[in-house]
């Protein structure tokens, strides 16, 4: 009788090890998924990086912007296919739209368009992204460009050569063949 409950004691002991056994191995098994999503998180940040990376060092970017952030630090939401800065090649546009108002602007959908041939382009990288200025020369107008490329959130400056006035867009960064822009009549 001793040996037959030694037996089943000495039983029940080895499935508690094999049972512990097997959430050891339910932890590692959550520990090597999370790492797998981690690195396919990343390499699909790599691949964004190196996209947009891409686009600005062949001049073939469109920045559409979905808002707008003033000299004081104001912000103003945008549709985004009106109002845009896009360069491809040596020719750049800037174009602020706000085509709720009553008046049809410059360019006949409500707001300024500028567009001219790009000079001073240099693209100086940090890390995964960096940072771009240029200079649009319109014949009405010239624009200074500081843009920080991203392929989640893109940061563009505005600013006016003749003028301090300075405007800063926020949006999305997309190849031109993907964009969906409307540009209206372009100033002079």
């Amino acid at each position: 009788m001793r040996k037959v409950v030694f037996m089943l004691l000495a039983g029940f002991y080895c499935l508690s090890v094999a049972a512990q056994e097997e959430e050891l191995s339910k932890k590692e098994q959550r520990k090597l998924a999370k790492a797998e999503r981690k690195a396919k998180k990343k390499e699909e940040q790599n691949a964004a990086w190196a996209k947009v990376n891409s686009m600005v060092e062949n001049k073939r970017w469109v920045l559409e912007a979905n808002q707008l952030i003033g000299k004081q630090g104001q912000t103003v939401n945008l549709i985004s296919n009106v109002n845009f800065v896009y360069i491809i090649g040596d020719l750049g546009t800037v174009q602020l739209s706000f085509p709720n108002v009553s008046s049809p602007g410059f360019n006949n959908i409500g707001g300024i368009t500028i567009e001219g041939k790009v000079t001073k382009y240099e693209y100086k990288k940090r890390g995964n992204g960096g940072i771009l200025s240029a200079t649009i020369f319109g014949s009405g107008a010239s624009m200074d460009i500081i843009f920080t490329p991203d392929p989640f959130t893109a940061r563009c400056e505005v600013r006016s050569s003749t003028t301090s006035k300075r405007i800063t867009f926020t949006g999305v960064m997309k190849l031109p063949e993907e964009s969906s822009v409307y540009k209206g009549r372009k100033l002079f």
